[in-house]
């Protein structure tokens, strides 16, 4: 199976190493495109979705934490790495209180270069599968139980009770009496409703991919498994899987 290609966005003002990290991720089959100065990159970033912006600290002009600040504004998504010589950690550490994935200082093994942006393509992919998960539960609108039957008023003390605990849950019932919505009010209720609630359809999967999706893989655990990817038992950490 042929990788996604990662978008990168290469600023550095020394153009033969901007050239050679360029030629490094277009030969394993990712999209680089590279900038020379702060300024150009912004023009980059305003025409193209970036996934990893690797960006150097020092450059004539506008310098890598201002270019930081105004990627972040253009695209808050794209996760970012800044490349430093020795003299310029401290600024790289405090690049990192604003947001930055990591920094490395140069020269570094186009090697190690290359798992950090993974790694943070990794990071970028993780934040999209919570926010797709939680859009879906806001569009659902199941926050709230409504009704006043005895029977819907044991539901809710029941679910009084439980959320409260770390307990697993069964909840039982035919297709559309609200299993998700009693799920959803558990998760809402308890101490973890400020962490990911994750819906998964396991009919929805083919058998195949289930062990995967739930557990992740590591990178070549198998044909096509080109970089780690977190299961949804890892993403639903510390919060709600149903």
């Amino acid at each position: 199976m042929k990788k996604k290609p990662i978008k990168i966005l290469i600023v550095d003002d020394e153009e033969a190493y901007r050239n050679l990290l360029s030629e490094r991720f277009s030969m394993i089959e990712d999209s680089p495109i590279a900038a020379g100065t702060g300024e150009e990159a912004i023009e980059k970033i305003r025409t193209y979705p970036i996934d990893v912006a690797v960006l150097d600290l020092r450059m004539p002009g506008m310098d890598g934490i201002e270019l930081f600040k105004k990627i972040k504004d253009l695209q808050p998504v794209t996760e970012v790495v800044f490349l430093t010589g020795q003299a310029t950690v401290d600024v790289a550490i405090e690049a990192m209180k604003l947001g930055a994935y990591d920094f490395l200082t140069k020269p570094c093994q186009l090697s190690e270069l290359q798992a950090v942006v993974y790694k943070a393509y990794e990071k970028k992919q993780l934040a999209a599968r919570v926010e797709h998960h939680t859009e879906l539960q806001l569009r659902s609108g199941a926050v709230n139980l409504v009704g006043e039957t005895a029977a819907m008023q044991q539901v809710k003390n029941l679910i009084a009770r439980v959320a409260p605990t770390d307990s697993t849950v069964l909840i039982e019932g035919e297709s559309g009496t609200g299993k998700e919505i009693v799920a959803n009010s558990i998760h809402q209720a308890s101490n973890r409703n400020k962490n990911p609630f994750i819906v998964f359809n396991c009919g929805a999967v083919p058998e195949s991919l289930l062990e995967s999706e739930l557990f992740g893989h590591e990178k070549g655990a198998f044909t096509g498994a080109i970089r780690r990817t977190s299961g949804l038992f890892e993403i639903a950490d510390s919060g709600t899987l149903f």
